[in-house]
């Protein structure tokens, strides 16, 4: 009878995550098509100028214009959101099942993991993920910054190490000096990334409202207030999602302890 009621179980489970997965890919599929539709009706709109000028009687005159407008404006954030709570209850609950069942089948002694224990280990690995995801963003950024910066001062006859020092004969110096080379009859092929390296960092710090000098936990702190703020499973205004992004960007840039020490050397050096 166990074994019966295991085997439903573990039955119901696959059946639920066929059925969870089918309704997460429709909705994710209909998001798509109502961001695709937004977007050439917006394009249209902008390039027959003249049709805007008409657009406000229109609005009020049909009301299937009026729902269409609110649909294709609202729907996509409000299905993203629902998708990502279909994700995490759908681990959660077939996950669940699946070790209730093989509790049953296997006539364990073992107790099996609780509902509330797959919650959270959804949650962990949601963050793990993440956690992975900007790590290799920042890795390949640094490797970017790494890149163009040896590229430049090799060019210019310097040694280059990784918090912006370069030293020509063994002397260290500002990246100011990369300029004189200019005057010397030097045709360089590529760029000096310092001054850029110093206007990205300065803008990501305004973008999270941190100071130049801010540590690390100083940004941390102020990346989850903002976070928080624009998520747009919490907020729902049009701009939250690219706020959103332009948020997590300045953290994965100035989380990286490289680029601190890189900017604070840089501006001691000028």
């Amino acid at each position: 009878m166990k074994k019966a009621w295991g085997g439903f179980v573990k039955g119901f489970a696959k059946f639920l995550d066929g059925f969870f997965g089918f309704l997460i890919a429709f909705i994710e599929t209909l998001v798509n098509l109502t961001v695709g539709f937004r977007y050439v009706l917006g394009s249209i709109l902008s390039f027959g100028c003249i049709f805007i000028l008409f657009f406000p009687y229109i609005f009020f005159k049909y009301k299937w214009v009026t729902f269409t407008v609110l649909f294709i404006t609202i729907f996509p954030i409000l299905g993203k959101g629902f998708v990502n709570y279909l994700k995490y209850v759908k681990y959660s609950m077939v996950e669940f099942l699946l070790g209730y069942g093989d509790y049953y089948l296997n006539n364990s002694q073992t107790k099996y993991t609780s509902y509330s224990d797959y919650k959270k280990k959804y949650i962990f690995n949601k963050q793990e993920e993440e956690r992975k995801a900007r790590e290799e963003r920042q890795r390949r950024e640094q490797e970017e910054w790494t890149r163009r910066f040896n590229e430049w001062f090799n060019q210019n006859g310097f040694g280059f190490d990784d918090f912006g020092y370069y030293q020509q004969q063994g002397q260290y110096g500002g990246y100011n000096q990369g300029y004189g080379q200019q005057g010397y009859g030097y045709q360089n092929q590529y760029q000096n990334p310092v001054d850029d390296f110093v206007r990205t960092y300065e803008q990501h710090c305004d973008t999270l409202g941190v100071g130049y000098n801010a540590d690390k936990y100083e940004i941390k702190l102020n990346y989850r207030k903002l976070a928080k703020k624009y998520h747009p499973d919490i907020n729902k205004a049009a701009d939250a999602t690219a706020k959103f992004q332009e948020v997590n960007n300045a953290y994965d840039f100035l989380s990286n302890e490289q680029n601190i020490e890189r900017y604070n050397r840089i501006k001691n050096k000028k």
